[in-house]
């Protein structure tokens, strides 16, 4: 059997994404997803438990990302699970796992989506071969 590397989450974006463009000119933006997980404790109390799901995004799936999204927003995405290690200013060495979104939807309510007006006032203010969709 083939083995299979592959992460969904639904959550919440923990902060508005910064789209950074490297020297190499890849986008990517790094962010969290926030998704609550509540249950029963032994006694029967509500438990509200928030995992804090550390994501990365590359190239056009970053940029419509951020440009899209806004603290508070819904996403699901899908990608696969990455770790990475690097070291910090005082030479220690760190590990990070972190999903690599490979897809994604927007996931918020109706009313929360800019408005067909806004979509078009960005449209409009694009070259044509830049859209998004």
């Amino acid at each position: 059997m083939k083995s299979l590397n592959k992460c969904q989450v639904i959550g919440n974006l923990g902060k508005e994404m910064e789209l950074i463009t490297l020297e190499s000119g890849d986008k990517v933006v790094a962010f969290s997803l926030a998704a609550n997980d509540d249950y029963k404790d032994k006694n029967g109390a509500l438990v509200k438990q928030t995992e804090w799901i550390r994501c990365v995004a590359w190239g056009k799936v970053a940029e419509i990302l951020a440009k899209y999204t806004e603290t508070g927003s819904k996403l699901y995405i899908e990608g696969k699970l990455k770790t990475r290690a690097y070291n910090d200013a005082h030479g220690v060495k760190h590990y990070v796992s972190e999903i690599n979104v490979r897809d994604f939807l927007f996931l918020s309510k109706i009313e929360d989506r800019p408005t067909p007006e806004d979509y078009n006032r960005e449209v409009d203010d694009q070259p044509k071969e830049d859209l998004p969709f």
